[in-house]
């Protein structure tokens, strides 16, 4: 029972072995023993530091490893590398190209790009050719453009760079570099702004950056010079590191009092926006207006000439005494006219520049506007009718309501009669006369408010129709006898004429 039992168990695990295997082979694919490796050749110009077993990547992928590293036909390298089955197909026009893993030396890799499909595929064995091949720049191949002096010189950079970052200069670097996340970001979004807002702008500023090197490379002396005095300032410099390290610790402190500054700044620039549009009108008036003051500064500069000034001086000696004289007057002039036109800027100004509401008979215009068209109005009730002379025009009203206009001394009460009902009066009139309070500044009591409510009417009075008396019968007949008269006259003269 024991036995049969541990053949199960045996059994199972060879079934779980056996579905583990074909799995693996199913899905990585792995070369077989018995199977050719797919091989692929390439000549390359310079592989001295392409190590055996270094990685073949596509796309950054690693699809197999180089198997060998042979000199090839006169001085080129042959490059012989594996490629599985994941990495396949390989075409006739694949591009290889030796990467280095660090910036410009040591531990290269096969960056292998398979090709196009139309080209047909590469055959195991085949090779690529060097045409079809690149390798990487090295730092000897960037330092072998430079001069001899040039190099002498970027080696003292690198020595004095080195002795700038001895000691607390690198502690310094170190404490800085969280705030480096901040402006790293910000950095981003410049670079992501340089690709510009329109198709061409990143052209465009390609462009204009190659006529600006051009502009540099013809003023090639001035350049020297540049050079040549930057550094002489960093020799200065470096001779004050103590004093530029205090000046460095007073600007941060600066910095640290310049943000409030910076907010109080932002926070005036809409009211410094709005001054300068004000301020625009006077400035485009301004040339105008130095041009005819011109004149005046030639013959003020001709008066207050030395020869000229002890004589004007001499002239202007008793207006100088006479000012002395009448200066405390002017104290209290300007004491008495100060109130004045504080009260005319505060309260008389904004009243005129106001606009009376008057309901459905408002005119929208200004109260000094309103003032001014007073003036035709007197005028034409004051003049003659016509070129005939003096004509008095009569209304008679007549209706069944009454109106009181109050009393008139000598005459009694005035009654008007109208035949439309009275809609209200406006304004109101006030419940009592407003208090005179003379010993209060004007600046500091109530704007007047130029609102007026309409008001109903009082009850109106029906009047009973009666006949008119024999007195108002003579006055009517007169005032007809009178306005034909002068209508006559006016046909008269008219017809003369």
């Amino acid at each position: 029972m024991r036995r049969a039992i541990a053949n199960r168990e045996i059994l199972g695990l060879l079934v779980l072995v056996t579905a583990g295997a074909v799995l693996f082979v199913a899905v990585a694919r792995p070369q077989m023993p018995w199977q050719e490796p797919y091989r692929v050749h390439a000549v390359v110009t310079s592989a001295e530091t392409l190590a055996k077993g270094a990685p073949v990547r596509i796309a950054g992928v690693d699809v197999g490893k180089v198997e060998k590293v042979e000199r090839g036909p006169g001085s080129l390298n042959t490059v012989t590398f594996v490629v599985r089955d994941a990495g396949r197909p390989v075409h006739q026009d694949a591009e290889l190209k030796l990467r280095p893993r660090l910036f410009l030396e040591g531990n290269l890799f096969v960056d292998l790009r398979p090709g196009t499909p139309g080209a047909g595929e590469l055959r195991s064995g085949g090779t690529i050719p060097v045409t079809q091949t690149a390798v990487p720049v090295r730092l000897d191949d960037v330092l072998s453009i430079l001069r001899a002096d040039t190099r002498d010189q970027l080696r003292s950079t690198l020595d004095e760079y080195a002795t700038a970052l001895d000691g607390e200069t690198a502690r310094t670097l170190n404490r800085s570099l969280p705030a480096w996340r901040p402006a790293l970001a910000r950095t981003a979004i410049v670079a992501d702004a340089a690709h510009g807002r329109r198709a061409g702008d990143l052209a465009a500023w390609v462009r204009d950056q190659g006529r600006a090197a051009d502009a540099v490379a013809r003023h090639e002396r001035d350049l020297r010079d540049l050079v040549g005095g930057y550094a002489a300032t960093l020799a200065v410099l470096g001779d004050r590191r103590i004093e530029l390290a205090a000046t460095i610790r007073g600007l941060a402190r600066t910095a640290r009092a310049a943000v409030p500054a910076a907010r109080d700044l932002r926070r005036a620039l809409p009211a410094v926006r709005r001054f300068a549009r004000d301020l625009r009108p006077a400035l485009r008036r301004a040339p105008s207006t130095l041009r005819a003051t011109l004149p005046f500064l030639d013959e003020a500069d001709r008066l207050l000439r030395p020869e000229r000034l002890p004589g004007l001086a001499r002239d202007l000696r008793p207006t100088a005494r006479s000012l002395a004289a009448i200066q405390p007057r002017l104290v209290d002039l300007f004491g008495r006219v100060t109130p004045v036109s504080r009260c005319v800027r505060t309260h008389v100004l904004p009243v005129l520049e106001s606009k009376l509401d008057d309901g459905h008979l408002s005119t929208g215009l200004p109260v000094w506007r309103e003032l001014l068209h007073t003036a035709p109005g007197l005028t034409s009730a004051s003049q003659n009718f016509d070129g005939n002379g003096p004509m008095l025009r009569y209304v008679l009203g007549v209706g069944d309501v009454s109106l009181s206009l109050g009393e008139l001394p000598g005459v009694g009460e005035v009654v008007a009669r109208t035949h439309k009902p009275i809609t209200g009066s406006r304004p109101p009139a006030p419940p009592r006369i407003p208090p005179y309070r003379p010993d209060v500044p004007c600046e500091s009591q109530r704007l007047p408010d130029l609102h007026a409510d309409a008001v109903p009417p009082a009850p109106a009075v029906a009047s009973a129709t009666r006949a008119p008396n024999e007195a108002e019968q003579r006055l009517f007949q007169d005032l007809r006898d009178a306005a034909a008269s002068a209508l006559r006259r006016s046909i008269r003269g008219r017809r003369t004429r």
